[in-house]
């Protein structure tokens, strides 16, 4: 393990599960955007073991810890491929808390989805969430049943007209550039289940949707394909639940991008219900972007040309 110049790694969490898809994941991440790789792993200060002490001792929660890490730099040694720049962060604490502080200036913070209990209760999804919430990069949920070696060539990212799809859509762009992978583009609305009147009407009613949705994609992509133009574009209209629509695109997708925003609750709650979905239950690894000032074509691209940094 060598320790390099991380100004902007990877940063993937660590919590004992064999194999860690998030630690494949990362690894290739770091690869494909040239950056280094950081493992992070926390672990409490102590863990009863019944409801009431006694507590595990110092030692036996510092071996535990040190067993998480063996095992992960042991995969390590079987996926690097070259001199990747990797450190380490082994700490006591909450893990979200260090994961976010881990990944102050970092490119992505990746995290599996094994759904085996941590110290403190929480399943590995349902640290997803909080770490997404509040992180200043994009947060990546990797699937514990994840195959690396099942590439489809297609990005997906779901886009509905808010500013959080707009930024979706950068990370996206860059992101099917990057792996050289087709880019779909999915606006998904959900249709009345019930219509009084003229059947007529409702034809009438889903066309007009359609139009809609035609004219919020093509104000989204305003911009997008021209500076990307090596990324060959998809547009799907669809009814249906946009959770559902875009849980079924997983299926066959290398990765799904979705936005976050906060809603009517605020920001205690910056993550869509669809977005949680998402999260926790797609098929292929999912990346959550977070808000940031770039959220057009033009802005980004002024930030590819240097003049101003790019968040992804």
């Amino acid at each position: 393990m060598r320790a390099g110049d991380l100004r902007h790694p990877v940063v993937v969490g660590l919590n004992g599960a064999e194999p860690n898809t998030a630690l494949t994941y990362a690894t290739r991440e770091a690869a494909r955007h040239g950056c280094g790789l950081r493992l992070v792993h926390a672990y409490p200060d102590s863990v009863p073991l019944v409801s009431m002490p006694p507590l595990l001792p110092d030692e036996a929660l510092r071996y535990g810890a040190d067993r998480v890490v063996s095992q992960a730099i042991h995969q390590l040694d079987r996926l690097r491929d070259g001199d990747l720049p990797i450190d380490l962060v082994v700490r006591d604490g909450s893990a979200v808390q260090v994961l976010l502080e881990a990944a102050e200036e970092a490119h992505a913070i990746v995290l599996d989805r094994h759904e085996s209990y941590w110290p403190d209760g929480l399943t590995a999804a349902g640290r997803c969430l909080p770490v997404a919430a509040h992180a200043r990069c994009p947060v990546i949920s990797v699937p514990a049943d994840w195959d690396p070696d099942a590439v489809h060539g297609r990005v997906v990212v779901g886009v509905d007209g808010s500013r959080a799809s707009r930024e979706a859509l950068g990370g996206a762009f860059h992101a099917a550039s990057v792996r050289r992978a087709g880019l779909v583009v999915i606006h998904a609305w959900q249709p009345p289940e019930i219509c009084f009147g003229d059947p007529r009407e409702l034809d009438d009613t889903s066309k007009a949707w359609e139009m809609s949705a035609q004219t919020h994609v093509a104000e989204a992509l305003a911009g997008w394909r021209k500076l990307f133009p090596e990324v060959s574009v998809e547009v799907r209209l669809t009814p249906g639940h946009p959770a559902r629509v875009l849980a079924e695109a997983t299926e066959s997708a290398d990765l799904l991008v979705v936005g976050r925003h906060g809603g009517a609750l605020g920001h205690d709650f910056p993550i869509g219900s669809v977005a949680r979905a998402l999260v926790t239950g797609g098929r292929c690894p999912v990346e959550v972007t977070p808000p940031r000032a770039v959220d057009s074509a033009e802005d980004f691209g002024a930030a590819r040309n240097g003049q101003a940094a790019p968040v992804h």
